[in-house]
């Protein structure tokens, strides 16, 4: 059986059940997934997974008698790679929530806010957002075996060549599971690191700047959200804000950074990174390009 024809069981966890409704029809709407059951709380959902051996559970945080982050606790002392989304709201409160669901256990989360206008266009832009991560974090566990077979590219002889000039930025880009990774790499920065650092996360906004401020907390190096026009030296890490792109420019002997909503020649997935002089396949290897994007930007040079 290949990857393509297994059949995932999925757990869905809300005390709404109009929210219950809608994520069963997204869910269902895909031939490889399966809603094997409802839950709408945390005591419930914990008896259900004994239950019901789902292959993946969505997780509400905000619920009566038992919360989502008190199920994920739970959920993890039996279950340590179960995989789970949060369905979390992009209010403050939630925002603060889900970082601190990421840091207990939760593979990734996904925004019940949609802004888009009508029911039919918000259900799409859920459909498009939670289908891909729910068959990325089940498949992670499909017998290698029994995965489809990738399409073979003749590997390379030689890796391309860099070119030889001093390092000037550090870039680093995450995806699924972000954050947590990123509060064990960003405390091994040294304060003496020599050269800036430029971090992507792709978040919301409220998301990126509590972000910011709890790795600033972990950190010997300032960890900034970015608002465009600083100067990018060494001694800060700037992260980029979410809902806009973030590009590294020259200007004269030194590099500012620019947010931008509107690049088309980038991801559509905001925020993505720009810097120009640096190919995504040597500064981020295995990095999906929706998540950042390194790339050359052309500049003018004047001969004045």
């Amino acid at each position: 059986m290949t990857n393509s024809e297994h059949h995932f069981r999925i757990l869905l966890v809300d005390d709404s059940p109009v929210v219950r409704r809608v994520l069963t029809d997204v869910i269902s709407g895909d031939p490889q997934l399966e809603v094997v059951g409802t839950a709408s709380n945390g005591r419930i959902a914990l008896e259900r997974i004994e239950q019901l051996k789902p292959n993946l559970v969505v997780l509400d945080i905000e619920m009566p008698e038992m919360d989502g982050l008190a199920a994920l606790v739970e959920l993890r002392k039996k279950h340590r790679r179960l995989p789970v989304i949060m369905f979390s709201t992009l209010t403050h409160r939630g925002a603060m929530a889900t970082l601190d669901a990421l840091t207990l256990g939760a593979d990734d989360y996904v925004p019940k806010e949609r802004n888009t206008l009508g029911l039919a266009a918000a259900i799409d832009d859920l459909r498009r957002d939670l289908l891909p991560k729910i068959h990325a974090l089940c498949a992670r566990d499909v017998p290698i075996e029994h995965k489809a077979k990738p399409v073979t590219t003749p590997p390379l002889s030689v890796l391309p060549k860099l070119p030889e000039r001093k390092i000037e930025i550090m870039a680093i880009g995450v995806s699924t599971g972000g954050p947590d990774a990123l509060c064990k790499v960003i405390p091994a920065i040294p304060r003496d690191l020599p050269v800036p650092v430029v971090l992507v996360q792709h978040m919301p906004p409220v998301f990126t700047k509590l972000l910011a401020e709890r790795l600033t907390m972990k950190s010997v190096i300032p960890v900034k959200e970015a608002s465009g026009g600083e100067p990018l030296e060494p001694g800060t890490i700037w992260l980029a804000p979410g809902g806009k792109h973030l590009k590294v420019i020259s200007r004269g002997t030194g590099m500012l950074l620019q947010t931008d909503m509107e690049d088309r020649s980038l991801s559509k997935m905001k925020p993505a990174a720009s810097f120009g002089g640096c190919p995504a396949r040597w500064y981020a290897p295995g990095l999906p390009t929706w998540c950042c994007r390194f790339r050359r930007l052309p500049t003018r040079r004047s001969n004045g």
